[in-house]
Formats: C-alpha cells, structure tokens, sequence
C-alpha cells in the first residue's frame, strides 16, 4: 500500500511539473474559445494567441510553461500581437509563478507583442499584486474574459 501511494505522488508530482499549455480558439459562431488540438475546427484570432496552462504557476514548472508558450508562439503562421493568457484554469501561483508572467510580459512587450491575463481568480490576483505586477504592467480586474480582451484589441487596431 505505501508502495502506491509513493507512485501515486511521483506521478502527480511529475504531471504538475510538466502541465497541459495548450493553444486555444475560437468555437465557431460563439464568444468561446477551446483547445484548438483537440478541436481543429475552432477558429484562431489572426494576430492574437490565446494559451491555457491547465496547473497552478509554481516555482518547479514555471520554466516549462515559459517553453511552451514560445513554442506555441513560434508554431504561429501569422504574425502575432497579442498574446492572452488566460489564468482560469490556474488554482494557484507562487512568486516563481507571479514572476514568469512578469517577465513574460516584458519579454513580449520588447518583442512589440502585447500580453495580456485574463480570468485570473482573486487567489491569483492576489499574488500578482505582491509583486506590484499592476503597477508595471497594467490593471488586473476580474472578469477579464479571452473575447472581452481580443475585441478590444480588434477596436484598438482599427
């Protein structure tokens, strides 16, 4: 018994390192947005990608999301200025966690690439603040949503 509750935590440990960061788009005729993987018929915003981390943020996987958010980036076709983060999926963040969004966002905004959260939770919310990531980078409401943030960017570029 103490053998598989041992294989029990390396495995949950192992997946929480290396968590699910997936690309997502819009589902067809809705406000929406869903892995674009498993739903090829969902449709991505030109110029804007939208990545979900399905894992808290913490110290032993902020560098594998940092990777695959740039692999995701670099498998884009089109030229991409906007990348949405969307934190509902993510329960919880360390410092690690607080500071990979920070240095995400200055990373992109070098790269003229604008970087933006949404639907992060108060517990989230909180943390980021602790590290003044509202000062540097911008406000932090609830209620941000993936649409909400994209069709203000189409409004901005027009």
């Amino acid at each position: 018994m103490l053998l598989g509750a041992g294989i029990s935590i390396v495995l949950l440990l192992q997946q929480a390192a290396r968590p699910r960061v997936v690309e997502l788009a819009r589902l067809p005729g809705t406000t929406h947005f869903g892995d674009r993987v498993r739903h090829p018929e969902n449709q991505a915003v030109p110029g804007a990608l939208v990545v979900r981390c399905e894992s808290a943020l913490l110290y032993f996987n902020a560098e594998f999301v940092r990777e695959r958010l740039l692999e995701l980036l670099s498998a884009r076709p089109d030229a991409v200025r906007l990348i949405v983060f969307y934190l509902g999926a993510v329960p919880k963040i360390d410092l690690a966690g607080a500071e990979l969004l920070a240095g995400l966002h200055k990373t992109f905004q070098a790269r003229a690439i604008e970087f933006r959260l949404a639907d992060a939770r108060g517990e989230v919310r909180d943390a980021l603040r602790r590290i003044d990531f509202e000062r540097e980078h911008g406000g932090l409401e609830s209620g941000q949503t993936v649409d909400g943030i994209i069709s203000k960017w189409q409004e901005n570029k027009s």
